[in-house]
């Protein structure tokens, strides 16, 4: 395959599935006027050429048991950087470890089931003496959120072709392609162990591939389509799902890098007006409330400085933000980010 190009019918097909990873073919194709053969083999060229890299199903990490959550931001030298991140890699809770060694800094997302386990995570940390310095940043319950749709997808890149097979999601591969280093270890909670085999089944496979047919995982759990349909619809009405979405790599996209963006609001300020404002700012991907000297946090992919530039423009003009920082951060390997996966 020579370069591909992304034209306008490649971005629908894009914004489709990253708003529903689990839109038919059929429905993509009426949306635009082409057969479901054609769409299909875009979609499966949007495969080959590695902007699409896979799908995901987001669970709601609350009714599973995981009630705390947030970001660790670990700071250590630079003899000692190796030795952190193993370490890191075996404590329990400690979802994945993003690293960027220049800095000497180790992000690590992390759940917990509630405050006291998260207080015990942060006493063994510091009792570590190889970590230089830690930072907290809790997130708000379910409030930081991914916005697909403000992804702006350019109509003008080129894209070199690469040999790829969507598969579930292998958490020992991303240590190979990446910074990131998943740990897949179940924890148990009360809330997991009293699911039903089936439910768990229904989550473990669409949270790796969420366009996995119905057929498919009623015939790896020995049940009927029928059945493995109405557990996934309990489970959606129940709010256990939150939402689908295709995984991209946004670098392919043109975007190599990100602007992450703390943000403080001045006191007895509405956050609604400003969480508003903010997602009229183009391609705010990520915004939500959390628990930190800064208390909402937003994430835009960068294609250039200019962007950059532009963007601290934008957020030095809304009202109700008493200061910002911002900083910029690699790219991930694939967007959006589904942290419930190793638990």
């Amino acid at each position: 395959m020579k370069n591909y190009q992304i034209d306008e019918v490649n971005a629908n097909i894009l914004k489709a599935l990253l708003k529903d990873a689990r839109t038919s073919f059929t429905e993509m194709a009426k949306q635009n006027d082409l057969s479901v053969a054609a769409v299909r083999n875009r979609y499966l060229n949007l495969k080959r050429v590695g902007v699409i890299n896979g799908s995901i199903m987001q669970i709601n990490l609350d009714l599973i048991g995981f009630s705390c959550y947030g970001i660790l931001i670990i700071k250590v030298e630079q003899k000692n950087f190796s030795a952190v991140k193993d370490r890191l890699k075996k404590i329990p809770y400690i979802l994945s470890t993003w690293s960027d060694s220049q800095r000497c800094t180790i992000t690590n997302p992390f759940a917990t089931p509630d405050l006291n386990c998260f207080r015990k995570l942060i006493d063994d940390l510091k009792r570590y003496p190889l970590i230089k310095r830690l930072i907290t940043e809790l997130h708000e319950s379910l409030t930081i959120t991914d916005y697909p749709e403000n992804l702006v997808i350019k109509t003008d890149k080129k894209i070199e072709p690469q040999n790829f097979k969507e598969k579930p999601y292998d958490v020992t591969a991303q240590e190979k392609t990446s910074e990131e280093s998943v740990k897949n270890h179940l924890i148990q909670t009360p809330q997991l162990m009293q699911m039903k085999a089936i439910d768990l089944k229904i989550a473990n496979t669409l949270s790796q591939n969420a366009r996995t047919p119905f057929s498919s995982i009623a015939k790896q759990a020995n049940r009927s389509t029928a059945y493995v349909i109405e557990r996934y619809k309990k489970l959606k009405e129940s709010g256990f799902f939150i939402k689908s979405s295709i995984t991209v790599d946004l670098e392919k996209l043109g975007y190599p890098a990100d602007v992450l963006i703390s943000i403080k609001t001045k006191a007895g300020t509405e956050l609604t007006e400003i969480h508003k404002d903010i997602l009229e700012i183009p391609n705010v991907i990520i915004l939500g409330k959390v628990i930190s000297e800064y208390n909402m946090l937003a994430i835009i992919p960068l294609e250039s400085f200019k962007d950059l530039f532009e963007t601290k423009k934008q957020f030095g003009t809304i009202k109700g933000i008493e200061n910002f920082q911002i900083k910029i951060i690699p790219q991930f390997p694939k967007w959006p980010i589904n942290f419930a996966i190793p638990l």
